[in-house]
């Protein structure tokens, strides 16, 4: 279902604003009195999209690839704040406070390794229409929960998202470590991770990279490289994200002997 029109025009005025703790802090307050009827432990995994504030369109970014859902950081973080300020339930598992998210990235920042950070979530979103489908209730700017003779009229559709990224698009030189440390990929579905491979594109293929371990990753010459993410789940099937960076040839320095 697509946003509420009052949602959607709330969110126009008050991105015309300066003042983003205020903007998130009225939105937040708008937001949690339109849903406060629902009952919260039938929303699938605390998190619904329809009460978030979208930085970015999360459901584009299903694990398909597409020339358009190429991720880099600040899309990353688009994604992460979507999903994190679209908990309607605060104990959600596997999201940090933004602040966090952030401090984190820098943390892990290395000379020399590349780290990536990731994230798989399951959120929920109102089906299209579910007001005239007799799925939910709307009345006096709130929804509530529809129950047909006793009978809870679910609602609710279920989404994955998953990306990853570097915190760098460019990077000067050919050889060098990635690592992807657990610490900054984010999940709801721990458990449901099996592995996670990378494709570097430099002619070796979807390689295995496991958490917090340095991999050596080389190229022959410089330009703008595609990564490609397969993540693994322990049911069987995989999701998909990409990513670009430009590598820069560094500085070889040659011995003054064999100038």
């Amino acid at each position: 279902m697509k946003k509420h029109p009052l949602l959607f025009i709330l969110f126009l005025v008050y991105t015309m604003a300066n003042a983003q703790q205020e903007i998130s802090r009225a939105y937040d307050t708008e937001a949690s009195a339109m849903f406060a009827p629902l009952n919260k432990t039938l929303i699938p995994h605390g998190i619904l999209l329809d009460f978030g504030m979208e930085f970015t369109n999360l459901k584009a970014y299903n694990g398909r690839l597409t020339d358009s859902t190429i991720v880099d950081a600040p899309t990353l973080k688009n994604i992460y704040n979507t999903l994190f300020s679209s908990r309607i339930i605060n104990t959600t598992t596997g999201l940090v406070n933004p602040n966090s998210y952030e401090s984190n990235w820098n943390r892990e920042r290395t000379a020399g390794v590349i780290s990536v950070s990731g994230l798989y979530f399951k959120y929920a979103s109102l089906i299209n229409d579910a007001i005239n489908l007799n799925k939910i209730n709307f009345v006096n700017n709130q929804f509530s929960d529809k129950y047909i003779n006793n009978v809870w009229q679910n609602p609710y559709q279920e989404f994955e998202t998953f990306a990853m990224t570097p915190a760098i698009n460019t990077y000067e030189g050919l050889d060098f470590m990635v690592k992807i440390p657990s610490s900054i990929f984010y999940s709801n579905f721990q458990s449901s991770v099996q592995s996670i491979q990378v494709d570097f594109g430099n002619g070796g293929g979807y390689i295995t990279v496991p958490f917090n371990q340095n991999i050596a990753v080389r190229y022959s010459n410089e330009g703008i490289k595609v990564w490609k993410y397969k993540l693994n789940l322990t049911n069987g099937t995989s999701l998909l994200s990409q990513s670009r960076i430009k590598l820069i040839q560094g500085f070889v320095h040659v011995p003054w002997g064999n100038r």
